[in-house]
């Protein structure tokens, strides 16, 4: 088997498709989360998506690492 870095996995394009849909619904999860706890617009969109990109790149990490 070939073992394939992590940035290398993202660019295959199921993949990186993949992530994007994650990262875009997790997204959109999180801001709706943030409005009803009280942020500011500015705010709930930088958390958002730090949040959706932290949930999106541990998710991918693991798939990653299962298929090592």
């Amino acid at each position: 088997m070939i073992r394939v870095e992590y940035t290398e996995f993202l660019k295959q394009p199921d993949v990186e498709q993949n992530f994007n849909q994650m990262f875009n619904s997790q997204k959109k999860y999180y801001r709706e989360r943030c409005v009803t706890s009280g942020f500011d617009k500015e705010h709930t969109e930088m958390l958002s998506i730090k949040m959706a990109f932290i949930s999106t790149d541990l998710h991918f990490t693991d798939i990653h690492k299962n298929k090592r």
